[in-house]
């Protein structure tokens, strides 16, 4: 988002370019660029639009992933420690969603952004210490699945 500066590519929340359901088209390019006009922003590109819409639809879907990981943690999960750890996910999953609302709404202010970049990569690694905690490989293992293939 940051590299191609497509953080305020499409300026509105929860529509995008004043739609619920992204046409891509001339129209919704046209409201963009008026709306980032008004805002005294440089106009964006098409590339740029699918960017942060590939950045919004990309939150959504770890979403729905988050659901269904509590799902199947609260069904099979026998481990205090992967509860605590899927909850803990959960809680700063949600920080993170609400932080991208607002950096939007904020027009960028530079605390929320920075808050959700850094947000963003507390979810990444507590993401891989889950991945650690429900599947432990001992490094005698590791060796020997390293070796197989």
């Amino acid at each position: 988002m940051r590299h191609t500066g497509s953080g305020l590519a499409i300026p509105d929340f929860p529509k995008m370019g004043d739609q619920w359901i992204p046409l891509f088209n001339d129209a919704m390019f046209d409201w963009i660029n008026n709306r980032r006009f008004m805002m005294e922003m440089e106009p964006v590109t098409a590339g740029q639009v699918i960017v942060h819409f590939c950045h919004r639809f990309g939150a959504f879907i770890i979403f729905i992933f988050s659901v269904v990981l509590s799902y199947f943690n609260l069904k099979y999960s026998q481990q205090s420690l992967i509860h605590r750890t899927v909850f803990s996910l959960n809680g700063i999953l949600v920080i993170q969603i609400v932080l991208g609302a607002m950096t939007i709404l904020s027009k960028k202010e530079s605390f929320l952004t920075s808050a959700h970049v850094a947000i963003g990569a507390a979810l990444l690694g507590l993401s891989v210490l889950l991945l650690l905690r429900c599947a432990p490989l001992s490094w005698h293992e590791f060796k020997q699945n390293l070796l197989k293939t």
